[in-house]
């Protein structure tokens, strides 16, 4: 029985966030210490009457446990505001509260720390990403979880966590299966959510490449993208800070008027993941509803009302989503124009009606 805060703290931990996937778990940890420090000793029917309170907490002097001299983030104040609403609703399905007085918004945040930065206008057009393709100052491996960032929409730590032996080169729809997740050190066999776990398709001249790639580098322990030093997949934090950055940094350059602004603060991987998805209504039908169906099923995002009506299977909303993501690839890969590309044109050609049947 939870009557203090604290002891919803603890029963939270203990039952709801050991479900989360590791890096989950570890953010909602840190962020139940900022809750449980200054609202620990309440009685949970108290909250009802402090909505004001905690608003005020939450958008006022609120300093960084890991580094006290910075105010907590925008973002950061948020993320515990959604977390607290979230623990108050696991007291009422636990019984220990009536209702949850802070649903809706009850408790919106509008001020305190710095804004979040926006990074929903930059936009990494085909031309630039095939110029990244193509800049001999970018290592083979990060084009390709780029390649397969950009025309796939894969997460970063899909992508990373990757085995050659869930890529399905032959058959009549070569596919990419999704059935672990790497976050840093820790894997986990499974993907992130049932919708995740759906099969990426795969065209004809993304998988000739993954096979050029894998033919001129090492494998390790069959990953994809492993470490030669310690047997696993890379790192994603140190791929971003090493060459990923870098890399956009050398883009931002070479299109200044494109990109006056530069590279926004954050960006990562998922930028290729929103320029996919931006790509697929490029290239899709003018009917904005038959797009979205397709941004559904390739993006493996959930929704409800997409599956119920038409089925995850559904033939024609599969074969949609198939024929845009290689309109897509061909946006993103152009014609021939390096050496490499002409060596992955040569090896699509040769294995066209053998290994790739559409």
């Amino acid at each position: 029985m939870a009557v203090f805060f604290r002891d919803l703290c603890r029963l939270y931990r203990e039952e709801e966030i050991t479900k989360r996937v590791f890096k989950g778990q570890t953010t909602a940890k840190g962020q139940l210490c900022y809750l449980e420090d200054q609202w620990g000793g309440m009685r949970l029917d108290q909250f009802i009457q402090m909505k004001y309170e905690i608003r005020n907490w939450l958008e006022g002097d609120l300093p960084l446990r890991t580094n006290p001299e910075v105010q907590a983030s925008r973002q950061t104040r948020r993320h515990l505001r959604t977390l607290f609403v979230q623990m108050l609703t696991y007291a009422v399905d636990k019984h220990y509260l009536p209702y949850n007085p802070f649903t809706g918004t009850a408790l919106t945040i509008r001020k305190g720390g710095a804004p979040p930065v926006d990074r929903s206008e930059f936009f990494v057009t085909p031309e630039q990403f095939r110029w990244m393709l193509n800049d001999p100052l970018t290592p083979g491996h990060l084009k390709m979880m780029i390649l397969i960032a950009y025309t796939t929409g894969l997460h970063s730590e899909e992508f990373l966590a990757l085995k050659w032996n869930v890529i399905e080169f032959d058959g009549p729809e070569p596919r990419i299966r999704i059935e672990r997740t790497v976050d840093g050190k820790h894997i986990r066999e499974a993907a992130k959510t049932e919708n995740s776990g759906a099969p990426v398709p795969m065209c004809d001249r993304l998988g000739a490449t993954l096979l050029y790639f894998k033919d001129e580098n090492p494998v390790v322990n069959d990953w994809v993208f492993g470490s030669l030093t310690t047997g696993r997949p890379l790192h994603r934090t140190q791929l971003g800070a090493d060459h990923l950055l870098p890399a956009l940094r050398r883009t931002a350059a070479t299109f200044r008027k494109e990109i006056p602004y530069g590279i926004p603060k954050g960006i990562g991987p998922h930028a290729f993941r929103h320029a996919y998805n931006a790509l697929i209504a490029q290239v899709g039908t003018d009917d904005a509803k038959k797009v979205k169906e397709v941004q559904m099923k390739l993006l493996r995002q959930d929704d409800e009302r997409t599956n119920d009506r038409y089925g995850k299977s559904a033939p024609p909303l599969r074969q949609r989503a198939r024929q845009a993501h290689i309109n897509v690839s061909d946006l993103a890969m152009g014609e021939a124009v390096s050496s490499t590309n002409r060596k992955v044109d040569q090896i699509w050609t040769k294995l066209q009606g053998q290994l790739f049947v559409i």
